[in-house]
């Protein structure tokens, strides 16, 4: 029960530690926690049968840009295989397979490998403050009560989808 208060940077320190058998969080850890585990094997899986992942910061170019041209090559080179690749082989996820052989760490090729499944299975949802302002905050407090025992599925599902819903009722307003 106590470990619903744990900050996320106690948490990663604590699990690169040995000191907590798990930690929950994202693949923005992997590179630290790559280089910071030396004492024990280690390992990612998906949260069986949610939607955990998140296409994180998609690349945009809105409609009324002066630079359109300019932005369309920038995607395009972040996109490109090369870059993929170092992305990849830095311990980031790559958004495009490019075939190649990769030589990053086992694990960081499992959070590819995982991210590659929910892409393929359809679970990728936007970033969790995208559908409602100050929606994470929500998301992490309904969560905590979930972990902690203080309320039921239902009753998180109910307070998750409460700001979500009321964002859309007041979009166009």
């Amino acid at each position: 029960k106590d470990s619903a208060g744990v900050k996320a940077e106690d948490m990663g320190v604590s699990f690169m530690q040995g000191k907590h058998p798990i930690m929950i969080s994202g693949s923005w850890w992997y590179g630290r926690l790559a280089s910071g585990i030396k004492d024990f094997q280690w390992g990612s899986f998906l949260w069986p049968g949610l939607t955990a992942g998140s296409a994180g910061n998609m690349w945009v170019v809105p409609a009324g840009s002066k630079n359109k041209e300019l932005a369309y090559d920038f995607i395009q080179i972040t996109m490109s295989p090369q870059i993929q690749d170092k992305l990849r082989d830095a311990g980031g996820v790559p958004l495009v397979d490019t075939g190649s052989a990769s030589s990053a760490a086992p694990q960081l090729k499992e959070v590819a490998e995982n991210f590659k499944t929910l892409a393929a299975q359809d679970r990728l949802a936007f970033y969790p403050d995208w559908p409602a302002p100050g929606y994470y905050d929500v998301q992490v407090s309904a969560v905590q009560k979930l972990i902690t025992g203080t309320a039921t599925p239902h009753q998180v599902m109910d307070e998750i989808a409460k700001p979500y819903q009321e964002n859309l009722a007041n979009v166009g307003k």
